[in-house]
């Protein structure tokens, strides 16, 4: 049906995860640069670990950058990927971890309420957990897209309803992707602008944006294909009932499967609206088959109910008509 490995490429190169990775490879624990720190600084001269509030800073900030180097090397590897992408986060989780830590020794260490200090520990805060979601996000979105090409394995050797559970997972991960985004774009509300140095801030809005948008294309891409997978698993056996002469359950599953392939034309269709421009010529083929699919089996419950009544002249148009609506199907734009 599709080359669903070209496919992967193709979603993560509109969702900007190239260029988050080209930003975050440039961001190193040893780049330094500004923090946003007075030159002389707030010195806590009495911190028991003989650390002072701006060390601890400046330690958060080592522990983000490095963070943020390892998400842009996962993310590299995410891309490359042409099969099955293992994103790894407990490095990243570790890093970030450390910055949190830090973070709250910073606190420990300030002996007034120095407000430019206290709003730099804020917005580190802030970054972190921002880099946190946004690693959350790609996690459960690379784990949307095993379970695609897991599904997609079982649909090359027939097996729909594995096929089927497999995108039921994919959809749970997508959702789970979404609600880390929300949260995402809701922290970087509080850092864009901020004077931090982390490379992974530039043009992260539009990178973002994009992210939405592939995961708004990728939403009905799995509805449709799920409703077509269980589409196929009812008209095979209806079509092994209907060779069974088994009239009535024949008519029942295919029957079904008009259905199911009717409400996956719905759903590529609404891709076709939200869909990536790259993509967008690959719904609108899936709409063009998925829909051929439901005349097909539309035709084929209706000789189904003919056989059953006996009316041998009505089966035979029928079943010429379903033969004709299959072979409409492969006048559709294939999918790349």
């Amino acid at each position: 049906m599709t080359n669903h490995h070209t496919g992967r490429r193709a979603f993560l190169v509109t969702a900007g995860i190239v260029a988050i990775a080209g930003c975050a490879d440039d961001s190193t624990p040893e780049n330094g640069g500004s923090t946003g720190d007075d030159e002389n600084g707030s010195t806590d001269d009495g911190a028991e670990d003989g650390m002072t509030a701006d060390d601890h800073i400046e330690a958060a900030l080592e522990a983000l950058r490095s963070a943020e180097a390892t998400l842009g090397e996962e993310i590299e590897g995410f891309d490359g990927a042409t099969d099955h992408v293992d994103f790894r986060t407990d490095a990243i989780e570790r890093d970030l971890d450390d910055a949190e830590s830090a973070l709250d020794d910073a606190e420990s260490a300030l002996d007034d309420a120095d407000p430019d200090q206290r709003d730099q520990i804020d917005t580190i805060r802030d970054t972190v957990s921002w880099v946190r979601a946004l690693t959350d996000t790609l996690d459960s979105l690379g784990t949307a897209l095993d379970d695609f090409e897991t599904a997609m394995d079982y649909w090359d050797v027939e097996r729909y309803g594995d096929a089927t559970d497999r995108i039921d997972e994919a959809e749970s991960a997508l959702q789970d992707a979404g609600d880390h985004h929300t949260v995402a774009v809701d922290r970087f509300e509080r850092v864009e602008g901020a004077d931090i140095d982390l490379d992974l801030i530039d043009d992260a809005r539009s990178d973002m944006a994009d992210l939405d948008e592939a995961i708004e294309g990728i939403t009905p891409l799995l509805a449709g294909t799920g409703e077509m997978s269980r589409g196929f698993q009812a008209f095979f056996s209806g079509f092994d009932e209907l060779v069974e002469e088994r009239w009535s359950a024949a008519a029942s599953d295919l029957d079904e499967a008009s259905t199911r392939f009717g409400s996956a034309e719905d759903r590529f269709r609404d891709g076709e609206e939200v869909a990536p421009v790259d993509m967008r010529s690959d719904f609108i083929g899936l709409t063009c088959m998925s829909g051929h699919f439901s005349d097909a089996a539309g035709h084929y419950r209706d000789a189904a109910n003919a056989a059953d009544e006996g009316d041998w002249d009505a089966f035979d148009a029928s079943s010429d008509a379903g033969e004709a609506a299959l072979d409409a199907s492969e006048d559709c734009e294939q999918p790349v």
